[in-house]
């Protein structure tokens, strides 16, 4: 079982020379209670199949890689990285998490803290606020900030709705989750600690390979001007982030 990690916010361990910072701030909303979608968003494994273009290759514990597949126009691009979970506070419903990516070809790299903050809602739905500071170093620190924020808005927004359509709408999947959620419960109930989400044992997950992924084609998400492909690395630290939520 996860056990919850304390942590607290600290500086991104990113180049200083030839960077730049940016804050991306998106919130989506999922229509399950609080409780379910935290067991949901906490499980890597369970929901790495809603980000497109991402495979999860690598769980240890509360670190994880992954490799995202992007095209733009038509440029094929891929991207490698890691992320760990810093913070996973069940009774406030927020964890931070910590990733890094590179380009395969070695042109930049970027990384991210990223925080997810859940609140419920009488209504028995739940919102997500996502903040991510994206420290950016290399080639794309050349370019603007602009793009960025847009696309990963609309990545979000995706990933958001295959969440709700996908896992949290199966009856399999929701069963999981559901059974999970009420274990964490009676857990709770008997003490006064905050009740663990699973701790995912050490896999390489094999049913899906890189090779078997479709890149995600950021041409249907928005219009991009060519130069704008080799940013892309700021917005893949936040999708390999999100594999567990985002990207």
């Amino acid at each position: 079982m996860r056990e919850d990690i304390a942590g607290t916010h600290s500086e991104l361990p990113h180049e200083t020379r030839k960077a730049f910072t940016v804050k991306l701030e998106n919130e989506f909303a999922l229509d399950v209670p609080i409780g379910k979608a935290w067991t949901a968003l906490t499980d890597v494994e369970l929901i790495a199949p809603c980000m497109p273009g991402a495979v999860l290759t690598g769980i240890d514990g509360d670190s994880f890689t992954g490799v995202v597949k992007l095209k733009i126009g038509p440029i094929l691009t891929q991207f490698k990285g890691q992320a760990s979970f810093t913070e996973l506070d069940s009774n406030a419903y927020r964890a931070v998490l910590k990733a890094r990516a590179k380009d395969t070809t070695g042109k930049g790299s970027a990384d991210a803290l990223i925080t997810m903050q859940l609140l419920g809602s009488d209504g028995g739905s739940t919102r997500c606020t996502v903040t991510t500071d994206l420290a950016i170093s290399g080639k794309v620190a050349q370019f603007g900030r602009g793009a960025m924020t847009e696309i990963g808005s609309r990545m979000i927004e995706q990933f958001a709705a295959r969440l709700q359509e996908t896992v949290l709408a199966s009856p399999k999947d929701s069963h999981e989750v559901e059974a999970k959620t009420q274990a964490g419960s009676e857990t709770a109930g008997s003490s006064h600690t905050a009740s663990p989400a699973p701790r995912l044992t050490p896999v390489t997950p094999t049913n899906t390979t890189v090779a078997d992924v479709a890149p995600l084609d950021l041409n249907s998400i928005i219009p991009l001007q060519a130069k704008w492909a080799v940013t892309l690395v700021g917005l893949t630290v936040l999708t390999i982030g999100l594999t567990w939520l985002l990207t």
